[in-house]
This record gives C-alpha cells, structure tokens and sequence, in this order.
C-alpha cells in the first residue's frame, strides 16, 4: 500500500493527495484488508461492501449449525436487509424494532444472538442511513462489486 502511494499523482483522491487519502473506503469483511488501510490512510473511513454483508447473513443463515428451517432464511435476510437499506436513523431504528420483535426472528435466539452481537454494533459501517446523514463521498456506490468485476476482467 506504500508503494501505491508513492505512484499515485498529488492530485489523487479528489485533490486530498496520496498520503492523506481517500475519505472513505469500502471493503468486504476481510480483517487483513481492512487493517492494511488503516494502517495506510488512517483518515479515511472504513466501510463495509452492503453486497457483502448481506451474502455473508445469507451463508450464516444456512450454515447448519445455526439451526435455521429453511423457509425461515429469507425472511429474516428481508428484515435485516431493510434495516441496512433504511435511508434515516428514524427509520433504520423503526427496521431494527421490526426485526427484533418479529415473530420468526423471536423463534430464532441463535440469531438475535447473531444480529445483535456482531451486526449491530457495527451500523455505522454498513447502515446507508449513517452514509446518507454523513454525506459520505460514496457516489452512490455501497458494494465492492464494481472492482471486484473490473479485476476480473483485467487478470483474463
């Protein structure tokens, strides 16, 4: 990441430079990567990829550990993804209230246990509304998909 910085022009960045950096970053939940940018532009707000976070509910939810009946799983992906999608603080706690109190979720403590523990602590990473208050330079991008596919394209 250093060396990146040392190539990129002083103009990177919207005029910011290749020191101070980007203002915010958006990633999947991979802690290497993650620690590696902040550890390089320690300024810059860390996001998580919404794409990301979702599919990996979608895999918790069917890992059989957890004990989720199938015809169960998407309603409670629906009732997070809802929170996350949420465009207020307002209606995100309205999402949260929903998801919480619903009577599928409340069959589920494995899950609340899950949301509540390891989800929501973390809401101001991966919550639009947090990005859409902030005024956060996203661009209206809120997943890793658009690089994900353009590396794709490049390694062929």
């Amino acid at each position: 990441m250093n060396l990146l910085k040392e190539v990129l022009p002083p103009y990177a960045f919207f005029k910011r430079g290749p020191h101070l950096g980007p203002q915010v970053l958006v990633t999947d939940d991979t802690t290497a990567e993650r620690n590696a940018l902040r550890a390089t532009w320690s300024s810059a707000g860390l996001l998580l990829c919404v794409f990301h976070l979702l599919q990996a509910l979608w895999r918790w939810l069917w890992d059989s550990k957890h004990n989720i009946p199938k015809n169960d799983r998407p309603k409670l992906l629906v009732l997070l993804r809802n929170v996350v999608y949420a465009e207020t603080t307002q209606k995100r706690k309205e999402c949260e209230n929903i998801l919480l109190t619903d009577e599928t979720v409340l069959k589920h403590e494995q899950f609340i246990d899950h949301v509540t523990n390891n989800l929501l602590p973390r809401v101001k990473e991966w919550a639009l509304s947090e990005r859409f208050e902030k005024e956060l330079p996203t661009h209206g991008n809120n997943t890793t998909n658009y690089v994900e596919s353009s590396f794709a394209l490049t390694k062929n």
